[in-house]
C-alpha cells in the first residue's frame, strides 16, 4: 500500500481549518482548504505562517517528487472533501480516526480515490527506483 501517511500528513495539516462543527463554517473552511491544497502560492504562504505545515509540506514534496506534487495535492483536496462529507459535523473527529487507522481510512475512500492513490504510488515508485519505501496495498 502507498504510504498513505504522506498524503494523510497533508490532510491532517489542513485539518486545522475544519476543526469547528458549524456546517456553514465547515463548508467555507473546506472550500478554503481545498483551494489552498490546489494552489502552490497559497501553500507557500501557509508554510511561511505555520512551521509545522511547512515541515509537513516539505516532507511530502520530497517524498512524492516534483513530478507528482500537483497530483498529490489535488488528490488530497478531493479526499478532504470526502472526509468532510463523512464527518457528520465533526471533521476533527474524522481526521483523528483516519490518523488512528489509516488502512480503514483508505478502505473508506471511493474506488476512484483508491485507484488514484495506487496509480500515484506506481509513479512515485518508478521514479524513486526499486529501493523506494513506497509499499503496495
Amino acid at each position: 500500500m502507498l504510504k498513505v501517511f504522506i498524503i494523510l500528513g497533508l490532510i491532517f495539516t489542513a485539518s486545522k481549518a475544519l476543526s469547528r462543527t458549524d456546517e456553514e463554517i465547515n463548508a467555507e473552511a473546506l472550500e478554503k482548504t481545498q483551494a489552498l491544497l490546489r494552489d502552490p502560492e497559497q501553500r507557500v504562504k501557509a508554510g511561511s505562517e505555520d512551521s509545522k505545515a511547512a515541515a509537513t509540506m516539505k516532507s511530502a514534496d520530497k517524498f512524492v517528487g516534483p513530478n507528482n506534487t500537483k497530483e498529490t495535492y489535488d488528490l488530497t483536496a478531493d479526499i478532504f472533501g470526502s472526509l468532510e462529507k463523512k464527518a457528520n459535523g465533526n471533521p476533527k473527529e474524522a481526521v483523528d480516526e483516519a490518523q488512528k487507522n489509516p488502512e480503514a481510512f483508505f478502505n473508506s475512500l471511493t474506488p476512484e480515490q483508491q485507484a488514484r492513490i495506487h496509480e500515484l504510488a506506481k509513479k512515485i515508485e518508478s521514479e524513486r527506483g526499486p529501493s523506494s519505501e513506497v509499499g503496495h496495498h
